[in-house]
C-alpha cells in the first residue's frame, strides 16, 4: 500500500508469521554436511569421467577423496563433465541460494542485506575469501561461536546462511514492484511459498549427493600384473672377455584399479618397470 506523501509499505511482510520476520541462521553441523555433500558429489563423478583424481573442486566443498596420481594429458579443467558440473553448482549458489548439497540439508546463502541470493560477484568473490577461512580452518570453525554463524568470508561479502527451503528469489526473478517493495533491509527472511520446481530440484540432488557418496566411499582396490619377456641370442660368437651369448628383457606392468558399486575404474597411469639379464 502507499501512504500520503507517496511511501511504500509492504503489507504482506507485516503480516508474515513471526518466524518468517527472524532470521534462522544455520547451524555450523548443518553447514558441515551440505559441504561434505557438495565434495562427495564432485568425488562420485570425477570417479566416472575422470578416475584418478581427488574430488576436491571449487563450489564443491573440500576434497574428502584423495587419490595420489591424475591421469596424464587429462586435467579435469578440459573434461566437458566436470565443467558442466561446477557451472551448475556456481548458477545454483548464485541465483537460488544453494549447491546440491545445501539443497538437500535445507539451508540457503544469502546477501544480509536484503535476504535475496548473492549473484555471480558475490558468490564468486566468497569463495576467493574461503581462501583466508582455510587459515588454520579458524574462519571455518568460526560460527561456532558468531552470533550470526559467519565465516570470515560471509562477514566480508555480507552474507549470511539461513535454515529455508524456500529463499527469496534473486531481483532478476522479481517483478520490479516487489523488488522495489523489499528494497532496504530486509522485513521478511524466506519467501511465503517454495516455488513448484525446488522440491523435484531436491529429490534430484538427494539422489545425486546419495550415489556420490556411495561412489566415494566403501571402495575396493586391486593390482594387476602382466609380465612379459623377450629373449634374443648372439648371431656370431662373442670373443670379448664378457663371452656374451644372449639377453633377456623383462618387462612388468601393473595397474591399479579402483571397484565402487560395481564400476571399476583405473587409480593411477599403469607403472612399468623394464629389467635385463
Amino acid at each position: 500500500m502507499t501512504l500520503p506523501g507517496g511511501t511504500s509499505v509492504d503489507t504482506a511482510a507485516l503480516a508474515a508469521p513471526p518466524d518468517e520476520r527472524v532470521p534462522v541462521y544455520a547451524s555450523w553441523s548443518r553447514r558441515v554436511v551440505a559441504s561434505v555433500l557438495d565434495a562427495a558429489l564432485g568425488s562420485g563423478l570425477t570417479f566416472l569421467v575422470l578416475p584418478g583424481l581427488g574430488g576436491g573442486f571449487p563450489f564443491l566443498g573440500p576434497q574428502i577423496i584423495t587419490v595420489s596420481h591424475a591421469p596424464a594429458g587429462a586435467p579435469w579443467i578440459h573434461n566437458p563433465w566436470i565443467i558442466a558440473m561446477l557451472v551448475v553448482a556456481v548458477a545454483m549458489q548464485a541465483y537460488v541460494g544453494a549447491t546440491p548439497g545445501k539443497l538437500v540439508v535445507g539451508i540457503a546463502v544469502v546477501r544480509e542485506a536484503d535476504a535475496r541470493p548473492l549473484g555471480l560477484v558475490r558468490t564468486l568473490l566468497r569463495w576467493l575469501v574461503h581462501l583466508l577461512d582455510a587459515i588454520l580452518l579458524i574462519g571455518y570453525l568460526r560460527p561456532l561461536w558468531h552470533p550470526k554463524r559467519k565465516t570470515f568470508a560471509d562477514s566480508i561479502v555480507g552474507s549470511v546462511v539461513l535454515v529455508t527451503r524456500r529463499p527469496l528469489p534473486h531481483r532478476w526473478f522479481t517483478p520490479r514492484a516487489d523488488a522495489a517493495a523489499h528494497a532496504g533491509p530486509p522485513l521478511v527472511w524466506e519467501a511465503a511459498q517454495a516455488p513448484g520446481w525446488q522440491p523435484w530440484a531436491t529429490r534430484v540432488c538427494a539422489v545425486a549427493c546419495g550415489l556420490g557418496v556411495l561412489l566415494s566411499v566403501g571402495y575396493s582396490s586391486n593390482v594387476d600384473g602382466a609380465a612379459a619377456e623377450a629373449r634374443c641370442t648372439m648371431t656370431a660368437p662373442d670373443t670379448g672377455s664378457t663371452s656374451l651369448a644372449g639377453a633377456t628383457l623383462h618387462q612388468t606392468t601393473t595397474i591399479v584399479t579402483t571397484t565402487r558399486l560395481g564400476i571399476t575404474r583405473p587409480t593411477a597411469p599403469p607403472v612399468r618397470s623394464v629389467s635385463v639379464t
